[in-house]
């Protein structure tokens, strides 16, 4: 596990030999628990399988597709029928630099 206060998340790192294992209790309740509380101080729970990243929330788990070295977590405020919440998008390093 990695964490970044001033990036705002936590990564957590899964052997890529067994991609589910985040999945199955008693990890995937930590998880959630975690992304509760993470929510409350705006953090970012991320699993890493390999090149794969997904965001962890509450109440579902987005996959965010590939994550190159370099590529930043960039959370965005947008608005729901729950109202405003955050959407985690992966922000490509080759746009950063340009």
């Amino acid at each position: 596990m990695r964490t970044s206060h001033a990036s705002h998340w936590i990564g957590i790192h899964m052997d890529p030999q067994r991609p589910d294992a985040w999945r199955r209790e008693p990890y995937y309740s930590k998880l959630k628990e975690l992304a509760r509380q993470s929510a409350l101080t705006q953090l970012v729970v991320l699993v890493f399988i390999g090149v794969r990243a997904w965001a962890i929330y509450p109440d579902r788990d987005v996959d965010l597709g590939f994550a190159a070295p370099g590529d930043k977590a960039v959370a965005k405020l947008v608005m729901t029928p729950r109202g405003p919440q955050y959407e985690i998008v992966i922000g490509r390093a080759e746009a950063q630099n340009v």
